[in-house]
């Protein structure tokens, strides 16, 4: 009898029992959820990550994660339905690698005054471009061959044209051809505003 009344209270209690652990998951979902979106915007509204906030980016992330992992498939599920969090993390995961990449080609020696870094191939690669202060900044716009920034003259005129159209007219101006290798040359900008050895990359 006793056995009976027990496994009728079992039975009786196993219901909330069970109801009070789906509203425990799913409160550990919705915190890693917050967790997330307070992690990605935290990282948005960062406009320069220094060297110093990578690894604690990454840590906090790794946290968030491990918990993440902690949850049941119902639960993971629940906190990857919202595509829009989704792409917001993706979106500043993305912003602190490419911090990592960039703190990561920190300056080996200077020539001229100006940073390069050496990767171990046969040259040497300068930090950013011709015109940028970091190696995310896009830099200065050149025409071919000419030593004058495109972005920053009013009313610019290029000065050159290449390949077969040499000694071609356009207009009241006159073309000569520089040729199709121009490094090293006074048509190579790298070499005439940063002095020798800097050579440029010309594609």
């Amino acid at each position: 009898m006793k056995q009976s009344l027990f496994i009728i209270m079992l039975l009786l209690v196993w219901p909330f029992v069970s109801v009070s652990a789906q509203m425990s998951t799913r409160k550990d979902a919705r915190a890693v959820r917050a967790a997330l979106k307070a992690w990605a915007e935290k990282v948005e509204a960062d406009d320069d990550i220094t060297l110093e906030e990578l690894a604690p980016y990454f840590d906090e992330l790794d946290g968030i994660l491990d918990a993440m992992g902690k949850l049941s498939k119902a639960d993971s599920a629940l906190v990857n339905s919202d595509p829009a969090l989704a792409d917001k993390v993706s979106a500043s995961y993305s912003k602190v690698k490419n911090a990592e990449a960039m703190w990561s080609m920190a300056p080996t020696d200077y020539i001229n005054g100006y940073a390069f870094v050496d990767l171990g191939l046969s040259v040497k690669w300068a930090t950013c471009n011709i015109g940028a202060s970091t190696s995310a900044d896009p830099g200065d716009y050149f025409a071919w061959g000419d030593t004058v920034a495109v972005n920053k003259t009013k009313n610019y005129v290029y000065k050159y044209i290449i390949k077969d159209l040499s000694e071609r007219y356009y207009g009241d101006e006159q073309y000569a051809m520089i040729g199709d290798d121009i490094g090293g040359t006074p048509y190579d900008v790298a070499r005439q505003l940063w002095g020798a050895p800097w050579y440029g990359s010309f594609i």
